[in-house]
């Protein structure tokens, strides 16, 4: 996957009704984008980990708030948590986007 081609997505996550958790990802499209965040929210651990908050909160499950939006400013420098590169990279070869 080659971070030139894609778009910068942010995704809010709720987790237990009362924090919102938000992850800053790169994909090639909305719809992949889309597909990409539905998987992160059936991955409690991988949400609360690389969410934007850090609170160690036990939780049950975590939903995806609405479709992935692509970031405000597409052509500005926008750096992505390499873990969290890691996965799409992974993600995208598993799907074979």
């Amino acid at each position: 996957m080659n971070i030139e081609d894609m778009k910068s997505y942010t995704a809010s996550f709720t987790v237990t009704k009362s924090n919102e958790y938000t992850i800053k990802f790169f994909a090639p499209s909305d719809e992949v984008a889309a597909e990409m965040a539905c998987d992160m929210s059936d991955d409690v651990d991988f949400v609360l980990e690389h969410g934007d908050e850090n609170e160690n909160d036990d939780v049950d499950s975590v939903e995806l708030d609405c479709d992935p939006k692509p970031d405000k400013y597409q052509n500005s420098v926008c750096y992505q948590n390499r873990s969290i590169e890691r996965w799409c990279d992974q993600w995208c070869r598993d799907k074979e986007v």
